[in-house]
Formats: C-alpha cells, sequence, structure tokens
C-alpha cells in the first residue's frame, strides 16, 4: 500500500488536528448564539424588573396618597367638631353676657368678638388648605391645633 507507519501517524494527527479544530469552531458559534440568546433574556428580565418596580412604586404612591387622605380627613372631621364646640360656647358665652354689670359687658362683647372672628378664621383656613401649597401637612396640622386649642382655653378662661 505504500504508506508507512510515520505516514499514517502524520495522517491521524492532521485527521484528529481536523476534527478537534471542527470542533472548536462549532461549538463557539453555539457558545455564541448562547451568549446572545442570554443577553435578549436579560434585556427582557431588566425590562420586567422595571416594570415591575415602576408598578411597585405607583402602589406605594397610591398607599401613601390613600392614607394621607386617611389621615387629611380625620384630622379634618377632628377640626370641625372643635370649631363647632368653640362656636357653641361662644354663643352660650354671649347669651351670659347679659348677667354682667354694664362695665364688663363691653369687655366681654369684644372678647367673644374676637374670640368669634378667630373661630370663623380657622373654619376658612381649614376649608381651603391645600397640601404642600402654602405649608406642608405636619406644619399646618401644627399650627391649626395650636389655634383652636387658643381659643378654646380663652372661652374657659372667660367663663
Amino acid at each position: 500500500m505504500g504508506l508507512n507507519i510515520y505516514s499514517m501517524k502524520v495522517l491521524i494527527s492532521k485527521l484528529l488536528s481536523i476534527l478537534f479544530f471542527s470542533i472548536t469552531i462549532f461549538s463557539c458559534n453555539t457558545a455564541t448564539e448562547k451568549l446572545e440568546g442570554d443577553e435578549a433574556g436579560g434585556k427582557e428580565n431588566v425590562v420586567e424588573a422595571k416594570t415591575s418596580l415602576s408598578e411597585s412604586e405607583k402602589d406605594s404612591l397610591e398607599n401613601l396618597k390613600r392614607i394621607s387622605m386617611d389621615q387629611w380627613q380625620k384630622f379634618k372631621d377632628e377640626s370641625e367638631a372643635k370649631i363647632m364646640s368653640n362656636k357653641k360656647n361662644l354663643v352660650s358665652l354671649q347669651a351670659s353676657i347679659a348677667l354682667r354689670s354694664t362695665d364688663m359687658k363691653i369687655v366681654y362683647r369684644k372678647a367673644v368678638a374676637e374670640m368669634s372672628e378667630k373661630n370663623d378664621n380657622l373654619k376658612n383656613r381649614l376649608a381651603h388648605y391645600e397640601d404642600g401649597k402654602s405649608e406642608p401637612f405636619t406644619t399646618f396640622k401644627q399650627r391649626f391645633e395650636n389655634d383652636v386649642n387658643e381659643i378654646a382655653k380663652s372661652i374657659e378662661n372667660i367663663k
């Protein structure tokens, strides 16, 4: 046949080299395809994560708004009740002025008129408050409660 052992070794080594080289090339293409597929899948995962995050943020904001609205409504209801209570006390105080001496009637009427005006101003402040436009809610709430309590104390002091 004309092939000696050396020629056979060379032929086998060339065939093995070609086979190894072919496997390497085909497996690299497959790995590249896998990487490209993973990149596309990764991009999809990032988009899904962003969408999920934005939905979570929206849910959190809605919950915060609902809680804020609940707190606002509770504060508003309580404040309106205090204002009405002050108004009733001012009406009864106005009626009791007739029993006072002539000199004191003028002083009491003036004090009742001032407190009544302050009470009406508080009612208007409460009705026209918009969160964050003039001052934050917590600041408004603290100042408002102080003003309502001040009127209530003044009424008690005059009685």
